[in-house]
């Protein structure tokens, strides 16, 4: 006969702690104790003899939750600045995957009494956000939009005005969130490390944008001057509004063009605000929106 003690971790869900019911039994199930979820099956691990009389004995576990892992595969004990490269929490190591161990004491007796025990080890890999569609069936394009400095109102001279200055969006179906789920309240944040920005070297009016910071939910690019010439807010829930207020420098476009996105420095024809946007599940693994989100600025041309 074999019989199972609880795990010598102590595990939770969601936050909230698993209690385990059958300890010394050979069926163990643990629940959710506490919150929204309260009595709710995570996991059932459950011990037969085998064949009579063969000795051996056989397992079954049935996973039906989520169990919070502890990310030490990106070591968030130690060096959880994800502005560094070198920490194992910057993004480049989105897909790093965490193994979780749990140990059970199992004993096992014969009819004669006699008994021995043994350490039963369970691992459970975690599911870490990705990049993609919620809807598995199809593949969700970039989002991002398209301003004018044409609508940019008394900075535009003599140009009819549409007023659109700013654009929006959702990001929340660009991330599959896997077996944990989303972050609770909403898992979108902004990285601390604007350093994809930073490289591109924006100008306007011959000024770098060199400042980039976000307070509460929004981040500001401001040039040397003290000028702010664009804003982005997130939103927990991934809706995004990015909003245009000054020009940026774009290169010389040819004569005959009449229309022109490529930025000075280096040409860049889009802003990939993407880079600096992490999606959170809901024990803290992430992914980064690289490419996802793409701002293009349209150059005001002088016309007839």
């Amino acid at each position: 006969v074999f019989t199972m003690d609880k795990p010598v971790e102590a595990l939770t869900s969601g936050g909230w702690p698993i209690s385990w019911t059958g300890v010394g039994t050979s069926l163990l199930i643990g629940k959710v104790d506490g919150g929204p979820l309260n009595g709710t099956e995570i996991i059932r691990i459950a011990l037969a003899d085998g064949a009579v009389n063969d000795g051996k004995g056989q397992y079954a576990v049935t996973l039906s939750g989520p169990i919070d892992h502890p990310n030490d595969a990106r070591d968030n004990t130690s060096h959880d600045d994800r502005s560094d490269p070198t920490s194992p929490r910057h993004p480049q190591y989105q897909d790093d995957e965490d193994d979780l161990s749990i140990h059970f004491k199992v004993t096992v007796s014969d009819k004669h009494g006699g008994t021995d025990t043994a350490t039963f080890v369970l691992a459970i890999e975690d599911d870490s956000p990705e990049l993609g569609s919620s809807n598995d069936d199809e593949e969700e394009p970039a989002l991002g939009g398209s301003v004018n400095e044409a609508d940019l109102v008394g900075l535009s001279i003599g140009t009819v005005h549409s007023g659109l200055t700013s654009v929006d969006g959702d990001l929340h179906d660009l991330v599959r969130f896997g077996g944990d789920g989303e972050k609770a309240g909403g898992g979108f944040v902004f990285s601390a490390d604007f350093s994809s920005l930073e490289g591109l070297h924006l100008l306007s009016k011959g000024h770098e944008i060199d400042d980039f910071s976000v307070t509460g939910q929004t981040l500001s690019g401001t040039t040397g001057d003290g000028r702010t010439v664009f804003t982005l807010a997130l939103q927990p829930d991934g809706h995004y509004t990015f909003t245009l207020l000054d020009q940026l420098d774009h290169v010389e476009p040819s004569s005959s063009t009449d229309t022109n996105e490529d930025l000075q420095p280096n040409g860049a024809t889009t802003i990939d605000f993407g880079k600096v946007v992490l999606a959170y599940d809901n024990d803290g693994d992430f992914v980064a929106l690289n490419g996802q989100l793409p701002i293009e600025i349209v150059d005001d041309i002088p016309k007839l």
